[in-house]
């Protein structure tokens, strides 16, 4: 079953007919170079822009205003109020969504050892991005989009935040895409692979499929679409 299907869809210069299903669970990878379309594509399938062409649905509802709470977005910049603290940070998220869950979200701070009363701006740069996941993986939304949520962090962080992708999200009902280059760290973890390139879906797959049927590593996979 399909949680999200673009169908011909087309956005300025940047994507080209594109035409895909995201699964309706499990973790996956949107894997491409930078500049390959992948934030744009995150935001189509947010809401948060509009298609130049085509169609994009979630579970068959046109994507837009109406379904924008059914998403947890995570953009690439960072996002946290700097002279918030920890505390102030979950509180606020509660009152924003209501599928926030603060017994989850405090739990993980909790586990991540991030001090409640600690304002985000004296916060490492890998504590601002766990704080940044927990808020994000704290909703019960049945899509959570990540964008590139890994770049620029050490590589404890990068599996911290991986874990508690593949630990914490409800995966029985709950889709979450990660977009990434980090292909190496990543692939032990996905579902299902979506693959950019130049604004253009080259591979969609089943990672478990891809690995039985083939014996091929997203690596190969990738390699194989660019010859």
């Amino acid at each position: 079953m399909s949680l999200i299907t673009f169908e011909q869809v087309r956005y300025k210069k940047v994507l080209h007919d594109l035409s895909f299903s995201v699964p309706h669970a499990g973790i996956i990878g949107l894997i491409g170079a930078n500049g390959s379309g992948k934030s744009t594509l995150l935001h189509l399938a947010a809401g948060l822009i509009r298609p130049a062409q085509g169609r994009i649905c979630m579970n068959g509802e046109p994507v837009g205003r109406q379904t924008r709470e059914k998403v947890a977005f995570s953009p690439e910049r960072e996002w946290l109020y700097p002279f918030f603290s920890v505390r102030q940070s979950l509180q606020l998220a509660a009152q924003l969504h209501p599928d926030f869950q603060p017994e989850k979200a405090e739990a993980l701070t909790s586990r991540f050892k991030l001090e409640a009363d600690k304002e985000v701006r004296h916060l490492s740069k890998g504590n601002r991005a766990r704080l940044q996941a927990i808020l994000t993986l704290s909703r019960s939304a049945p899509l959570l989009i990540m964008d590139e949520p890994l770049s620029g962090l050490d590589p404890v962080t990068r599996e911290h935040l991986l874990d508690m992708m593949a630990e914490h999200t409800e995966l029985e009902k709950q889709s979450i895409i990660v977009s990434t280059h980090e292909v190496a760290e990543i692939e032990l973890y996905l579902d299902h692979l979506l693959f950019m390139q130049d604004g253009r879906m080259l591979v969609t797959a089943n990672v478990e499929d891809l690995r039985e049927t083939k014996g091929m590593s997203v690596l190969d996979v990738m390699r194989e679409a660019l010859l």
